[in-house]
Parts: structure tokens; C-alpha cells; sequence
């Protein structure tokens, strides 16, 4: 999971952005982001036929967290439900993981 800081002037969207770019050469679309209170958590949609640079990456989604985390893996046990949702509602759930 791409994660860094907010940079003065930036969203918590436009630092997703810009981290999962830098982090995984991944454009992405912010549907939805929620406050944890020591980290945003967003739900996006990742256009997979944009990554930069020349260097092979592996990517995968996931439906349950991973057991090693940044933090406690107890603060995000609902996160991935819950960015299910918010890509659900907007349409997001029904296209392909490649598209924005």
C-alpha cells in the first residue's frame, strides 16, 4: 500500500495520487478517502495500462489486509469493506481494475 506525506498546500486525494505514482508508477482515481485520525485511507481506482518508467512491478488487489501493516492491523480490519462500498456506489465495483 503506497503511503508518504502530505505536502503543504496538498489533499489528502492529491497526495494519494501522487504517492501511489511515485511508489508504484500507478495513475489512480480517488473515489473516496476517510480519516483513520494518524492516516488517510482512500478507495481508488487504478488505470493500469498507465504506469510510468521502464522497470517491471507486481501489483495485486486484495480482498482482507494484509498481516503485516504500518500500523496495528486492528485499525484498518474495516477499511477494506468499506472502500468496497464507496467503489461500489459510485460504479466503480463494475468496471475492470485497468480503467478509470
Amino acid at each position: 500500500m503506497p503511503g508518504g506525506h502530505i505536502k503543504e498546500g496538498e489533499t489528502p486525494e492529491q497526495a494519494a495520487v501522487r504517492e501511489t505514482r511515485e511508489e508504484s508508477g500507478f495513475a489512480i482515481k480517488v473515489v473516496a478517502t476517510r480519516d483513520l485520525g494518524h492516516c488517510y485511507v482512500c478507495a481508488a481506482v487504478a488505470d493500469a495500462g498507465a504506469a510510468d518508467g521502464d522497470c517491471e512491478m507486481e501489483s495485486s488487489f486484495f480482498g482482507s489486509l494484509p498481516e503485516k501493516l504500518s500500523f496495528p492491523r486492528e485499525e484498518y480490519l474495516d477499511t477494506v469493506p468499506w472502500a468496497e462500498r464507496e467503489l461500489d456506489a459510485c460504479g466503480a465495483s463494475d468496471r475492470p481494475y485497468n480503467t478509470l
